[in-house]
């Protein structure tokens, strides 16, 4: 797992993962955990990115112990249903982060972090979230795939039909999330939030990204996030796509941390 500090990639012919602390950030506040083995003849794979919400006291701490939590939940699960294993993955990283008695900061919230993970096998994925981090489908041929649907007030509003997205992505609330993993979203270990689930057939080789928004912010787009994909140096390799994504969004002028798991499908 990482998070915290500085970058750190985990490369391997499946799953690979990168962090790096962004431009006007004194701590990397994202974290990320994964691995993939063979079971029962079978390739599994399990990822997990979350970001420590920017007003939460010590989003380090928080994004570690859920992103630990979650992957070693996840890790644990063979046999049981996708989606009750994700569910647990989430209430245990909402519990970790309850039990894990974080500082209070003055002037801050209760900690708290967003989560993205991922159960893959082949042809398969398996997803759950909670606030921004996303989730994208890139097939080797065709454009890429926005899997996953923001917690956020942006979301909110224009699913509602209140704003059009180009209002909302001009209002001073458009960076605000409505769920979260941990205190800040309810400080009892035994109440986690509500995850959005999904599953995905995949037909077709390509790769999955798994991100926090310190990527996707620079790659608003799922059609410009998939030709970064496939410009990297080896576009078929998890921790040549992870490193070069990262240093495309730091070169875009990414400030906030930016964290990416590539997993091959």
């Amino acid at each position: 797992m990482t998070g915290g500090g500085a970058a750190e990639v985990a490369p391997s012919a499946y799953v690979a993962g990168l962090s790096q602390v962004g431009r006007a950030r004194p701590v990397n506040e994202d974290a990320l955990a994964l691995s993939s083995r063979e079971v029962g003849g079978r390739r599994r794979t399990v990822a997990v990115v979350c970001d420590g919400i920017a007003g939460g006291a010590h989003g380090e701490l928080a994004s570690a112990a859920a992103a630990g939590a979650a992957h070693a939940a996840l890790a644990e699960s063979d046999g049981a249903p996708p989606d009750e294993a994700l569910r647990r993955a989430v209430a245990l990283a909402h519990r970790a982060i309850c039990e894990a008695a974080i500082e209070d900061v003055p002037g801050k919230d209760d900690p708290g972090t967003t989560l993205v993970a991922v159960l893959a096998r082949p042809g398969a994925l398996d997803l759950a979230w909670v606030g921004d981090s996303r989730a994208y489908l890139v097939r080797d041929a065709g454009d890429g795939e926005l899997l996953t649907h923001d917690h956020s007030w942006v979301n909110l509003v224009v699913d509602a039909g209140d704003l059009t997205i180009e209002e909302a992505l001009a209002s001073r609330w458009s960076q605000v999330i409505t769920r979260c993993v941990g205190p800040a979203e309810d400080p009892d270990p035994l109440h986690p939030p509500e995850p959005s689930l999904r599953s995905v057939e995949v037909g077709e080789a390509g790769m999955l990204v798994l991100c926090s928004d310190g990527l996707w912010a620079e790659f608003p787009d799922a059609a410009d996030l998939a030709a970064a994909v496939r410009s990297a140096p080896e576009p078929g390799d998890p921790g040549s796509v992870a490193g070069w994504l990262v240093d495309q969004a730091l070169a875009r002028g990414a400030d906030d941390d930016v964290t990416v798991v590539v997993v091959r499908i």
